[in-house]
């Protein structure tokens, strides 16, 4: 399993978010991407994707003189991780989370507090399931 670092920085979540639509690139096109939203330079572009690829978060290969890089970890991974990290971070009991992000799904609205017990009661199906074996 990955570490997350909980201060994973605004120019690498965008990076991420690029690899989640796009899933591999070079680092000429992330920086063609990136540069429409940040000023920042191709170095700086190049820093944050190895970064990332130290995280764990990229995979890369070596095509001609350049790395490929994709992305290592889906969208729904990272959250689970991230969310695993910050907690642990906090060091605070898992239930004062649980009852914050259901407070912060009232707050989006019903759909949400649906979707979020449609999953609760399909992660409680599964819990009675793995304790039947």
């Amino acid at each position: 399993m990955r570490f997350i670092k909980t201060t994973i920085g605004k120019l690498e979540l965008q990076v991420l978010e690029m690899f989640w639509q796009y899933n591999s690139a070079d680092i000429k096109t992330v920086h063609k991407h990136i540069i429409q939203s940040h000023k920042v330079t191709h170095n700086t572009v190049q820093s944050t994707v190895e970064r990332l690829f130290k995280k764990g978060l990229l995979d890369r290969e070596k095509v001609s003189h350049a790395y490929i890089y994709s992305i290592a970890i889906s969208r729904q991974e990272f959250l689970e991780q991230y969310l695993e990290d910050f907690i642990d971070s906090m060091s605070a009991e898992p239930n004062v989370f649980v009852s914050a992000f259901v407070d912060f799904s009232r707050k989006q609205g019903k759909s949400s507090l649906q979707l979020l017990m449609k999953k609760v009661a399909n992660a409680l199906g599964q819990i009675d399931k793995d304790n039947e074996c």
